[in-house]
């Protein structure tokens, strides 16, 4: 139970935390020659999930430019070859008059849990990085449709003890993003809390530990793909 919180809070992805569009002063602003309003464009930015390199900066400027009526999708975006789109499909905007160009710049950001609007706003203001055109974004880095496990005895007459298989099924937003990735990234964050317990006055009798690599190396022991 406590690697399936883990899975589900700490699905670190990388989400967009805020908006700016070239004349777009307000989220009330109607952007002329687009069908949908801010709200919507904003919502639909709010979809987009991504994958990026460990060693990158938390905080990525990026900047796409949009001409000629059709719909601009996720897919469109040009992203440094660090940062992998997740979520290719969302439709972000509709250009409908010809002669239309939407320069879009858009913050991303990876971490985990959610970022509420209060906390963007205190955060920029604190850091001194507030920018009065853009639109601050609400957002969570979610990139975990769903967890769910199951605990099966399996009794085997031929040795006096019974064995437990532990099944996990882990939905990511995309193939992209393995059940091995989230899994792992999971179980480091459940032992880096268990390790708070580990008190160096308190005996541990080693000898009952079972090392990982006789549970690896055991030839009854298969490993499913997660």
């Amino acid at each position: 139970n406590a690697l399936r919180r883990a899975v589900l809070w700490y699905s670190a992805g990388g989400s967009i935390t805020g908006l700016k569009i070239k004349w777009v002063m307000h989220e009330y602003h109607v952007v002329d020659g687009v069908k949908q309003s801010m709200f919507e464009i904003m919502s639909n930015f709010k979809k987009l999930r991504f994958k990026t390199q460990e060693a990158t900066e938390k905080l990525q400027r990026l900047t796409m430019r949009s001409s000629g009526v059709g719909v601009t999708r996720a897919n469109d975006l040009k992203l440094p070859a660090w940062i992998t789109l997740l979520t290719p499909d969302v439709e972000l905007f509709e250009i409908s008059e010809p002669g239309v160009e939407l320069v879009v710049e858009y913050r991303l950001e990876k971490w985990y849990g959610y970022y509420s609007l209060e906390y963007l706003r205190s955060r920029d203001e604190k850091e001194e990085a507030t920018d009065v055109n853009l639109l601050l974004i609400d957002n969570d880095f979610k990139a975990v449709r769903y967890v769910t496990y199951s605990v099966e005895e399996v009794i085997d007459d031929f040795i006096w003890w019974s064995k437990d298989k532990l099944t996990i099924e882990i939905q990511s937003v995309s193939p992209l993003l393995t059940g091995q990735e989230i899994l792992s990234f999971a179980w480091e964050v459940v032992s880096s809390y268990a390790k708070l317990f580990i008190f160096e006055d308190a005996y541990i009798d080693s000898s009952l530990m079972v090392d990982y690599y006789d549970i690896v190396d055991a030839p009854e022991t298969s490993w499913e793909k997660v």
